[in-house]
């Protein structure tokens, strides 16, 4: 696994193709057939042991298959495991690389694990306003954990200049999309 060559199947795109009808196989039936949907879910399945026995080498096997064909959600997940070290050696660079690919094409997760890589210079150089950026791209996709680092950014002028009035604006968004933090927040901060 260290030396996994991620650059060969980056340039692949799994949400552009025409994809077979496997709606009446089960999901392990499905990603041994090549569905890179069923392949991203089983290795989440796996990685978080719901329904099955929680296995990082198979997690992140059927990761790298759904990778391997370009699929968004593969490429987040295949990064966070990088980012972490989850199942796999951390490894920024190959992190950086898929969460990056992933966020570029919309995918909120990614987008937001970005904000964190630059937030807390993991790979890269601490940089506020792209943190920010990451974040506030996921947060326009209701991600709540998002929304919160948002709030966050603008209550203590981090990449922006503090603003008080949108710090609460996003930290409501985040409170009303279920994140604890945010709550906590408001209730410490504003009172509210």
């Amino acid at each position: 696994m260290e030396n996994l060559d991620i650059d060969k199947f980056l340039d692949n795109d799994y949400d552009t193709i025409a994809k077979p009808d496997y709606s009446s196989l089960s999901l392990e039936e499905r990603a041994s057939r090549g569905d890179a949907d069923a392949q991203n879910e089983l290795g989440t399945a796996y990685m978080q042991g719901y329904g099955v026995q929680l296995d990082y080498k198979k997690g992140l096997h059927w990761f790298i298959e759904a990778a391997a064909q370009g699929h968004t959600g593969a490429f987040a997940n295949l990064g966070i495991c990088f980012l972490t070290g989850l199942g796999i050696p951390k490894n920024y660079k190959n992190a950086f690389k898929l969460l990056k690919k992933s966020a570029e094409r919309g995918y909120a997760l990614a987008q937001y694990n970005l904000g964190v890589m630059y937030e807390n210079a993991l790979g890269v150089e601490e940089d506020y306003e792209m943190a920010l950026y990451w974040y506030a791209l996921a947060a326009k996709q209701n991600y709540a954990i998002a929304q919160y680092n948002v709030g966050v950014c603008y209550f203590n002028g981090f990449g922006v200049n503090k603003d008080i009035a949108l710090a609460e604006k996003y930290l409501r968004l985040a409170a009303d999309g279920g994140n604890r933090d945010a709550i906590v927040a408001l209730q410490t901060i504003f009172k509210k």
